[in-house]
């Protein structure tokens, strides 16, 4: 058996005892949801998991906010998914509510560990995050009824730009922004050459995502209606731009 088998089932123990004599300060709803997150806890495997668990005790706290207890069982719930933070937080909780707990030195350990464990995360995607756009360098797919590997990104600092390069004609610049953390903002371009070399060109406003990974991008932005008027006694004038279409969204993922 394994050490957190061992803690499980000394936790599960614990709780046969600890309900009913809580039963007079706690209701018997946020007994149910802490009964239900020791369930979740012991049959837990993942991250995800874990986080069933973390939902039914943060219920349990939610109707019994002075329940120590479940405070404790919260924080353990955390830790295992990787919500260090929210750990360290939940045991501050449990000693604020229990200071004269017998465990009170072991919680205060386990917060130290807990605080190195949330500042190494922090740092790991300090690190993911300022590698971020060098890794989206390259070439990617456009999803449009089929992938359609026709982008090209280049990254210049926090500068991030897509090219189309369709399999005839000519390569043009489609999107360009800067990059901060996983968000991207900045401008859609739509040519002249679609309509008239008369028209002027239009940049509209966008925004996009990353994926943690590096693997997708997510890019929306508000389209105009554009049309042509032959009637405009200036060239430049013919080419109108009015009212806006439907939020276009275009998905890209890494070119395998």
């Amino acid at each position: 058996m394994t050490s957190l088998h061992k803690f499980l089932l000394a936790l599960a123990v614990a709780m046969v005892f600890t309900l009913p004599a809580m039963a007079q300060e706690v209701s018997s709803e946020a007994q149910r949801h802490m009964i239900r997150g020791e369930a979740a806890l012991e049959e837990a495997e993942t991250e995800t998991d874990f986080q069933d668990a973390v939902q039914e005790f943060k219920r349990a706290t939610q109707l019994a906010p002075n329940w120590a207890d479940a405070w404790f069982n919260l924080g353990v719930a955390q830790d295992k998914a990787s919500d260090f933070a929210g750990a360290i937080n939940s045991f501050k909780k449990y000693l604020a509510l229990s200071p004269n707990a017998s465990d009170k030195a072991v919680v205060e350990t386990l917060v130290i560990k807990l605080e190195y464990k949330r500042d190494k995360a922090q740092r790991v995607k300090i690190k993911e995050i300022e590698e971020l756009p060098s890794r989206l360098a390259g070439d990617w797919c456009e999803f449009d009824e089929i992938w359609r590997c026709y982008t090209k990104i280049e990254v210049s600092g926090s500068t991030i730009k897509f090219y189309f390069l369709p399999p005839t004609g000519d390569v043009y610049l489609h999107h360009w922004g800067n990059i901060k953390g996983y968000e991207i903002k900045g401008s859609y371009f739509w040519a002249a050459s679609d309509l008239d070399p008369n028209c002027p060109n239009l940049e509209i406003p966008m925004k996009g995502t990353v994926s943690p990974d590096a693997q997708r991008i997510e890019l929306s932005y508000q389209r105009p209606r554009r049309y042509w008027d032959s009637s405009a006694p200036n060239p430049r004038k013919r080419c109108t731009a009015e009212g806006m279409e439907t939020k276009k969204v275009i998905y890209l993922r890494k070119k395998p």
